[in-house]
């Protein structure tokens, strides 16, 4: 008798040691998602914030890029301005000194004005072109400064995004 009660309750502390071992590893099982469900959340939201980032600084760049072209596009039109005057000029110099006696006296005040008004617009239209040069490479200058930045950044930025998966993730959605 005294063993056949041994062996009840035996199988009654198996039975009790089961339904522990289910309830610990139900409890452990909603702790590991809880905590799977917050990282997972944590790496989404990081990522986001890294995603935003890089398209704010690809926007900076687009503007920045913007800039320069409209600073370097200024310059050549003040470069091909200033061209076309002095070659305006040149002709209208040329034409002074080379033509007949009578031509001379009867345009001598007009061809003299003339030149004059040219070389008051070419003076003009060079302190013009100087002014554009010195835009131009202050917008080159701070582009490139800009770029090496950009460069940096958006490396920096990339490397986080791969660190939480997100990135490898995001490429396989897209196929």
């Amino acid at each position: 008798m005294k063993k056949t009660i041994f062996l009840k309750k035996v199988e009654i502390d198996k039975k009790v040691m089961s339904n522990n071992e289910k309830l610990v590893r139900d409890k452990c099982d909603s702790n590991c998602q809880q905590k799977l469900s917050e990282v997972m959340k944590t790496f989404e939201t990081t990522s986001n914030q890294i995603l935003t980032d890089l398209k704010n600084w690809h926007k900076q760049a687009y503007k920045r890029n913007a800039r320069l072209t409209k600073a370097q596009t200024l310059f050549e039109d003040k470069k091909k301005q200033t061209s076309a005057l002095e070659h305006q000029l040149h002709v209208e110099t040329s034409k002074s000194r080379s033509p007949s006696r009578q031509s001379i006296f009867a345009n001598a005040s007009s061809t003299y004005s003339d030149v004059s008004t040219l070389q008051s617009k070419l003076t003009d239209l060079r302190s013009e072109l100087k002014e554009a040069k010195d835009q131009y490479t202050t917008a080159e200058r701070r582009y490139r400064a800009f770029r090496l930045k950009f460069d940096s950044v958006t490396g920096t930025l990339l490397e986080q995004l791969e660190q939480t998966g997100f990135f490898f993730n995001y490429l396989k959605k897209k196929k």
